[in-house]
């Protein structure tokens, strides 16, 4: 008998662990600080380099991956691995999903401990080139990711911003310089240029967010460049180690960010 209830969990572990370990596109990964998803491409013939991407506030890892399909694909399409952060429940205009940005009151989690321990969890699922990680965001996750760049930059080479900004009490200064890109909005009334006070808590202004990072990242607050489209007007710094974008529009997004995204960091850092 005894013999018998071996070899029945014997045969069965190897499923059973499999089934427990499974996650990706589809469901769930989990940390002690939290969950996230991702999605890598079909090919995989060397190291892969990340996008890691905070969402939107009241989003989710599983709708980035099921309804973005447009930040997904486009990062898929250039051979990075996608990597979709899940937010935690917060007090916030109701409880939905958002972040532990700075914003002047008790943090719950620390971002970009959490963020540092989703790549390097994956890293343990698939070969990563870790020197190439790019941490983006929107909105309120676009915040974490400032919060990140201004704070504790380290394992990160680039960070792209859409619509986010550092909350109030705004830093002193930022630790370290950082790879900035930086896209707005003009029109936007969720998180507008000059900030916006949401109960106990404020949205700060986001050039004054900006001139932190510049102050440590670039040596003069100058701009050495300019660019002019259809869709974005733009300013860089240092031959964009800071750019900044404004666009025509509200709180939403243009439909070829990421690409944009991706073109920055590329030439910022091309692989030898």
């Amino acid at each position: 008998m005894r013999r018998w209830i071996f070899l029945f969990f014997a045969a069965f572990a190897p499923v059973l662990g499999d089934t427990a370990q499974a996650c990706g596109a589809t469901s769930d990964c989990s940390l002690e600080t939290g969950t996230y998803r991702y999605e890598a491409p079909e090919n995989i013939s060397s190291q892969l380099p990340v996008v890691v991407y905070f969402h939107g506030y009241g989003s989710s890892a599983k709708n980035t991956i099921e309804v973005d399909r447009n930040l997904v694909n486009a990062a898929l399409a250039r051979g990075y691995v996608f990597l979709a952060l899940n937010g935690m429940t917060r007090s916030f205009e109701g409880a939905k999903n958002g972040w532990s940005v700075h914003d002047g009151q008790t943090p719950l989690r620390n971002e970009a401990d959490f963020a540092r321990a989703a790549v390097q969890d994956l890293a343990g699922k698939l070969p990563l080139d870790l020197s190439r990680v790019l941490l983006t965001g929107y909105s309120m996750g676009g915040s974490a990711v400032l919060d990140t760049a201004c704070h504790s930059p380290q394992g990160f080479a680039g960070f792209v911003v859409l619509n986010g900004a550092m909350w109030t009490p705004l830093p002193k200064a930022c630790s370290a310089p950082v790879q900035l890109f930086q896209i707005h909005a003009f029109s936007d009334t969720v998180m507008p240029l000059e900030g916006l006070s949401y109960g106990p808590v404020s949205t700060g202004d986001v050039f004054a967010g900006l001139k932190l990072v510049r102050e440590i990242s670039v040596e003069s607050h100058t701009p050495d460049g300019f660019a002019v489209s259809n869709e974005m007007r733009c300013r860089f710094w240092q031959d964009s180690a800071v750019r900044f974008c404004l666009y025509d529009g509200d709180h939403t997004w243009p439909v070829d960010w990421m690409q944009t995204a991706l073109d920055w960091f590329e030439q910022r850092f091309v692989k030898p």
